[in-house]
């Protein structure tokens, strides 16, 4: 049968899904409150998370078969455009230090005090989110390097931040920390919280995620992961 272009468009119905429209958050306490919209608003690429079940060959008679023994999680990369005050750099550069100080015993700090969940969500061209998906425990394992080059004027740095992450699931929509507050608009196309702010005053909480946002000032910094319960002071403690 000839290819027929009605009935492709009666298939697809309201239309194709456009990897434009899109959003990140980083939720918990990783990020502190004032940096969570901004890196929203900078964050001008992303992937949706992929999973790969690894196999191995299994025979007994006849045929090969494969069977599944684990499942593989890759890591994503983010585009996060720098302002000239290079606020971002400095953030992800004191999250990795975290990781680990290589300015003093180079020793590794606690998992669950520098991971955080970050949520990936995928929008219509109205602005509501159609898909989303939270990597639990995410952190960066690499900076690109940023070339520097004279001949560049017209162009802007843009941080490559590549983040690991222990797993991934998709988010109920029901669950969305911000509701019908968070639209897209033609120059933010990532995040818009204006509304919700204007509407809560200071702040937003979000019990679900353990979120929290503040209005936005021209700063961020990294700040350990509080809302874990960290195994450092559970071993202090006891």
């Amino acid at each position: 049968m000839p290819f027929n272009i009605d009935e492709f468009k009666s298939g697809i119905g309201s239309g194709l899904a456009s990897p434009a429209y899109f959003r990140v958050l980083f939720t918990g306490a990783i990020v502190d409150s004032e940096g969570v919209r901004l890196l929203s608003l900078l964050c001008n690429s992303a992937t949706l998370p992929g999973r790969l079940i690894s196999t191995n060959e299994y025979t007994t008679h006849g045929p090969t078969i494969k069977l599944p023994y684990t499942t593989i999680y890759d890591d994503i990369v983010l585009g996060i455009y720098c302002t000239e005050t290079m606020e971002v750099k400095r953030l992800f550069d004191d999250w990795m230090n975290f990781i680990q100080n290589t300015n003093t015993t180079n020793e590794f700090s606690y998992y669950d005090d520098y991971t955080s969940d970050i949520i990936i969500e995928q929008m219509n061209a109205n602005g509501e989110t159609i898909y989303a998906c939270k990597l639990l425990d995410a952190y960066p394992t690499m900076i690109a390097p940023m070339p520097l080059n004279w001949a560049s004027q017209n162009e802007f740095q843009n941080l490559q931040v590549t983040i690991a992450c222990r797993t991934w699931q998709e988010e109920p929509l029901s669950l969305s920390p911000f509701g019908t507050h968070l639209r897209v608009n033609s120059l933010y196309p990532n995040f818009d919280i204006s509304g919700a702010l204007g509407e809560t005053g200071a702040a937003i909480f979000s019990n679900v995620d353990g979120q929290f946002m503040s209005k936005v000032t021209q700063g961020m910094s990294f700040a350990k992961n509080t809302m874990k319960s960290s195994k450092s002071e559970t071993q202090h403690q006891t």
